[in-house]
């Protein structure tokens, strides 16, 4: 049926393919038609595994590498014809992580308004208990907080894998509180100065 038609891979690919004599081994060195095709084909194989081979995405792919490598590459690879494809698996893997962190980055913005929800019943349960960073805030002031998708709570935000200390980011914008929360007592101030500091850091401290 028409249907099917689309859905399978397309067979006229001898005009794009060609007898190569060595195999590719990045993604950067393949010809754009080339590329376009193997990327139809790699993705019409992963679409038919298991569902426990699919990658999740409401996570990160640095997290899913174990099966992208041991299992998700590896079928690709077996099922892919090499021959007519002469690929390496660092471009499997390419194209894969490329993939997931372009659907990956679709499902967080599809799940913004329920962040958006959750941010906003946190906000009012603190507000509720009286808390002592809240009370900080004057109603005005609060309200993009729970409203603009700029703000991200810390337990809802991302691991950046490209960021080689793997600390999470938390976007924010506007925040007039930071000054203010370092002077109402989250921490002790230190009043002498800090140990063989030069002289043009020690201005302020005691001592």
């Amino acid at each position: 049926s028409r249907s099917r038609s689309r859905d399978k891979p397309s067979q006229n690919i001898s005009s794009i393919c060609y007898s190569y004599n060595t195999k590719y081994l990045s993604i950067n060195d393949l010809p754009y038609n080339l590329r376009v095709v193997i990327r139809h084909q790699v993705f019409w194989i992963i679409k038919r595994m298991p569902a426990q081979s699919q990658l999740k995405l409401d996570q990160i792919f640095s997290s899913q590498k174990d099966l992208v490598n041991n299992t998700i590459v590896s079928t690709v690879m077996s099922t892919l014809d090499l021959e007519m494809f002469p690929v390496s698996e660092a471009i499997m893997y390419d194209m894969i992580h490329h993939c997931h962190k372009h659907k990956h980055e679709e499902h967080l913005f599809k799940q913004q308004p329920i962040k958006r929800t959750n941010r906003s019943k946190t906000i009012e349960h603190l507000r509720a208990i009286n808390d002592l960073l809240v009370r900080l805030f004057r109603n005005r002031e609060l309200r993009p907080i729970k409203n603009s998708n700029r703000y991200h709570l810390p337990e809802v935000s991302k691991t950046d894998e490209e960021n080689p200390s793997g600390k999470k980011k938390v976007v924010t914008k506007d925040l007039r509180w930071r000054s203010t929360t370092d002077t109402v007592g989250y921490y002790e101030k230190e009043l002498s100065k800090p140990f063989l500091a030069p002289n043009w850091l020690v201005s302020g401290y005691e001592g």
